[in-house]
């Protein structure tokens, strides 16, 4: 009589993904997604430029309307960074204040910098609304393109 064969291994777990590795992630896709932002908003405003004839007597209707969405994609990348840079800096200052108080006081240093429930929410909302905005800008910049291929008759 022969032993059966001995089962299979289990397979590997799933890698695993740490939330520094996380947050790591997140920063650097982020970033790189702000960096097409501005390329691409960019890019659509030469491409309504060239469009409009070079001139802005030319921006007219969805041409005008493109124009206004891509400054806007831009301002939103602006106001993302202004707006995180300033909750950032606002619990660092008060993190260094707790730092100072405690080491006065002799107590343990704080290790780390508490934010608030809501400290990165007006960034994020930026981030999303500057993405949305730019894939607006696209679809009218489209459209506007479309209605001078194809003229109505």
């Amino acid at each position: 009589m022969t032993t059966p064969p001995p089962p299979p291994p289990p397979p590997p777990p799933p890698p695993h993904l740490g939330l520094d590795r996380a947050i790591e992630e997140y920063n650097v896709y982020s970033g790189k997604a702000s960096e097409n932002v501005r390329t691409l908003a960019l890019s659509a405003i030469a491409a309504i430029w060239v469009l409009s004839d070079q001139t802005v007597g030319g921006l007219k209707g969805p041409l005008r309307l493109a124009f206004c969405l891509a400054v806007a994609a831009l301002f939103f990348d602006f106001l993302q960074y202004v707006f995180s840079a300033n909750i950032f800096g606002f619990y660092l200052i008060r993190h260094e204040k707790k730092t100072l108080a405690a080491d006065s006081a002799g107590t343990p240093l704080p290790v780390n910098v508490e934010f608030g429930h809501h400290a990165r929410k007006p960034g994020k909302a930026m981030y999303h609304g500057k993405i949305i905005i730019l894939i607006s800008t696209y679809c009218v910049l489209g459209w506007a393109v479309a209605v001078r291929l194809w003229p109505s008759s």
